[in-house]
């Protein structure tokens, strides 16, 4: 009897042992080491990189669950989502990586992006939401990932609009006004931001895009009414296609 108790036992903890990896696992998520870390980053691939704890939870894990998936399904072959995850017990496993990026273990998750050929991180800083995540990516690196809120035809048009000459922008504007005016309800809405961003552009010029992104940024995070918010969110996620 106890040796098949004892059987049971060891049959029971490696049943546990594997849904406990397994839980770490994020379908589109690479995890990465402290062996593997220098092998993917810096070299071909831009990577965008989660620091947090061995097993997260919670909204903003969900939030990185969804946005992971999301960017999975792109065909983007140069882009890697990876996660780190480190351990304050034991054998502390990964937490020479968080101290050689100076991640602060109160403040997870952290983000950083990669950029090929660089072990110089970029830090995200804003809203842990799978849109904010997305929206950043599309700013740093120009990819197409189609946010809530955003039309591909008009995204087409903000793209280089603050850097174009007067007469291109005044050409675009036309077109982005003709895109509007086929659209109903809420697409006509969220429209309507992309005309009004063109507009200022003109009127403050090529630097206006990343200030008003920054100047939202700090106001979704502040004490203002959820449909305020999602409004600015709405705006937060169309602003990257100008930068």
């Amino acid at each position: 009897i106890f040796f098949r108790v004892h059987k049971m036992l060891r049959l029971l903890l490696a049943v546990l042992s594997v849904a406990l990896v397994a839980g770490t696992d994020v379908k589109g998520a690479v995890n990465l080491d402290s062996l593997t870390f220098d092998k993917l980053v810096g070299g071909s691939f831009d990577v965008f990189l989660k620091f947090d704890k061995q097993y997260p939870y919670g909204d903003k894990e969900d939030e990185w669950k969804s946005f992971a998936g999301r960017v999975g399904e792109l065909t983007q072959p140069e882009l890697l989502i990876a996660q780190v995850g480190v351990q304050d017990y034991g054998d502390k496993l990964n937490d020479d990586l968080r101290e050689r990026f100076n991640v602060d273990a109160e403040n997870y998750p952290v983000f950083f992006l990669f950029k090929k050929g660089t072990k110089e991180p970029i830090k995200y800083t804003g809203e842990v939401t799978a849109d904010a995540l997305s929206a950043f990516l599309v700013g740093q690196l120009g990819i197409y990932i189609g946010l809530p809120g955003c039309v591909e035809e008009l995204d087409k048009l903000a793209k280089g609009f603050a850097t174009s000459s007067k007469d291109e922008q005044a050409q675009r504007l036309s077109k982005a006004e003709e895109v509007v005016s086929t659209l109903k309800d809420d697409e006509k809405s969220n429209g309507q931001v992309y005309i009004n961003i063109m507009k200022k552009v003109q009127e403050k010029g090529e630097a206006y895009p990343k200030a008003e992104q920054s100047r939202v940024e700090k106001l979704v995070q502040s004490k203002i009414t959820e449909e305020k918010k999602k409004t600015m969110r709405t705006k937060l996620n169309i602003l990257p296609s100008f930068v």
